[in-house]
C-alpha cells in the first residue's frame, strides 16, 4: 500500500500530490498539521517535513526524489522523457528552478519583510530554462519539471499580498504557466487564493 503524508498549504508536498494524481496511482493520503507536528510522525520522516512516501513500509523523503520515484515504479502517464539529453535537461530544470526560483521567493511565505528580487532578476533565469517552443518547460510534453516548479505559482497570490508584487511573468514563462494550469491533475489538486491567503494571515504567521 502506498502512503503519502502530505500538507496542502506546502509547496513540496503539492509536487507528490500532483504526480499521483496525474499518473493515478492509488495510495493514501494522511494529512500532517505542519504547525503542531505529532510526535509518531518526527519519529517516522527523517527530516521532519512533507512530503514523505511510504511504500510496502519502506519511506522515502524529499520530494524530487519521491516525484521520481512515483514516475519509474508505477504506470500511467510517463512525465520522465525517454531521450537522454531531455533526461538530463529535465535534472537541470530541477536545479533550475531550486537555486532560482524556490530559494529566491520561499522566505518571502515566512517573512512579510523579506524583499523579492526584481522582476528580471527573478524571471530571466527561469525563462532562459525553457524551451523555446514550449508550452511546456521541456517542450511539447509535461514533464516532471513542469510540476516541480508549479507550486510556488500556485501561491503567488500570498507574495502579492505581503508585497503588491504583480505576477508579470516574460512570454515563454507565461505561456508554460498557461498550459501547466489547465492540466487535468493540475486542476484536481488546486486550491484557491483564499485557501493560501487565510492560512498565512493567521497570527502566528504573519
Amino acid at each position: 500500500m502506498l502512503k503519502l503524508y502530505n500538507s496542502d498549504i506546502c509547496p513540496f508536498a503539492h509536487r507528490a500530490r500532483l504526480v499521483v494524481t496525474a499518473k493515478g496511482i492509488e495510495h493514501e493520503r494522511i494529512a500532517i498539521d505542519l504547525r503542531e507536528m505529532p510526535q509518531w510522525y518526527r519519529d517516522l520522516s527523517p527530516n521532519q517535513s512533507v512530503p514523505f512516501l511510504q511504500h510496502d513500509e519502506k519511506g522515502i523523503p524529499e520530494s524530487l526524489i519521491i516525484m521520481q520515484y512515483l514516475d519509474e515504479a508505477f504506470g500511467g502517464l510517463k512525465l520522465t522523457p525517454e531521450d537522454p539529453f531531455l533526461r538530463a535537461k529535465m535534472r537541470l530544470a530541477f536545479d533550475t528552478i531550486g537555486s532560482k526560483l524556490v530559494s529566491a521567493i520561499s522566505p518571502a511565505f515566512k517573512n512579510p519583510e523579506f524583499q523579492l528580487p526584481k522582476d528580471e532578476e527573478l524571471w530571466a533565469p527561469l525563462e532562459a530554462s525553457l524551451d523555446a517552443d514550449g508550452p511546456f518547460w521541456l517542450g511539447a510534453q509535461l514533464t516532471l519539471a513542469d510540476l516541480a516548479a508549479y507550486p510556488w505559482f500556485e501561491r503567488w497570490a500570498i507574495l502579492e499580498k505581503r508585497t503588491n508584487r504583480k505576477l508579470n511573468l516574460p512570454p515563454k514563462l507565461k505561456r508554460w504557466l498557461q498550459a501547466v494550469s489547465t492540466q487535468p491533475a493540475v486542476l484536481k489538486e488546486a486550491h484557491p487564493d483564499e485557501f493560501y491567503l487565510d492560512y498565512f494571515q493567521q497570527p502566528s504567521l504573519r
